[in-house]
């Protein structure tokens, strides 16, 4: 992928403006992996490594245990929060687009997976208006730990850290992925263009890349039925959140320059 300088125009990501790589040292083509973006640190921003903390953990151990044990329930949280029978408009006119273009570029920078065992579920509180109208008090709220780093974890002076699954850098991972696997699977290697479905849409996790095409084993999911796969999987974004990547995929189709 040769380097590129991306701008914001109107408030969208111009995904394929590409600029000359600075300084005579610089190399021509970025890592897909982000490494080697700087000589001194090669390392520094990929995909892979630890996340860099800014403060102190907030483990209830100092290790690996939620922290808030004692806190109110998150699902009456949220209720107390976002009840609301009307529109509320922002104090300053802005849009949803604006929390979706920071969703996107939140999700460029940072991707940690679940852990693939470790189950946190959130217990609903009875007669909850959407999970459980008849108050059985039964349901709870799906939800999976963050995958970590096994080396850690271990102790109060080694407490549970986790690796970045994208590049820190931004640099539409969203996109076009941050693994070599990943983002061929996205790429046709044809005119540079991204593989999309009918109707300029990402391409489901099939083996022609349509809905109803045969399942591709290497991008199978737990569900039954297809997905839209992309470099961060979109089948439970926000529908802002997914038509922005949808966009940003589109855009490659029609400006699409040779170096892809």
């Amino acid at each position: 992928m040769r380097t590129f300088t991306r701008l914001l125009t109107g408030g969208f990501l111009a995904c394929c403006l590409l600029a000359e790589p600075v300084g005579s040292a610089a190399q021509e083509y970025r890592m897909i992996d982000g490494t080697m973006n700087n000589p001194t640190h090669p390392a520094w921003g990929a995909a892979g490594i630890l996340l860099s903390t800014a403060a102190t953990v907030g483990y209830d151990d100092g290790v690996s245990a939620p922290a808030g044990p004692a806190r109110p329930n998150p699902r009456f949280i949220s209720n107390a929060l976002f009840s609301q029978n009307t529109l509320a408009d922002d104090p300053r006119g802005l849009s949803a687009y604006t929390w979706a273009w920071g969703q996107f570029i939140d999700h460029d920078i940072t991707l940690v997976g679940d852990h693939p065992t470790e189950t946190m579920d959130i217990p609903v509180p009875p007669f909850d208006a959407f999970f459980d109208p008849l108050g059985t008090g039964e349901v709870v709220i799906g939800m999976h730990r963050s995958d970590y780093d096994p080396a850690t974890g271990t102790g109060p002076d080694n407490p549970r850290r986790h690796k970045n699954g994208i590049t820190a850098f931004i640099d539409a991972s969203a996109v076009y992925g941050s693994d070599l696997t990943r983002a061929g699977w996205l790429r046709t290697f044809s005119g540079g263009k991204l593989k999309m479905s009918a109707g300029n849409l990402p391409p489901f996790n099939t083996l022609t890349g349509e809905y109803d095409g045969p399942r591709d084993p290497t991008r199978a999911t737990t569900g039954t039925c297809p997905c839209y796969a992309s470099p961060v999987c979109i089948k439970s974004f926000t529908p802002a959140k997914s038509t922005k990547s949808t966009r940003c995929a589109a855009s490659n189709s029609r400006c699409r320059p040779a170096s892809l």
